[in-house]
């Protein structure tokens, strides 16, 4: 269980970083059905789409929380150069 929070929250705080969907590159591959599941409704732009997963994030595939948990070391990492 405690496993569990921690991963729900390294999202949610992973997902704060990244910011704007812009940020994603490439994750609505893996988000797609994670998008079209909890954001179908949700107006893209001015980071509504990542808001509405960040608000879902205890019920991301695993494949998606995999994708933002890869953008966000990558973006922590384009940080670290600058």
């Amino acid at each position: 269980m405690k496993k569990w929070v921690a991963g729900v929250g390294a999202v949610a705080a992973v997902m704060m970083m990244i910011g704007t969907v812009h940020a994603f590159g490439g994750m609505e591959g893996p988000c797609k059905p994670d998008i079209q599941k909890f954001c179908k409704d949700v107006k893209r732009g001015d980071g509504r789409i990542i808001n509405c997963l960040k608000d879902h994030g205890s019920e991301l595939s695993d494949g998606c929380k995999a994708k933002i948990a890869e953008k966000a070391e990558e973006k922590m990492e384009e940080k670290k150069g600058n």
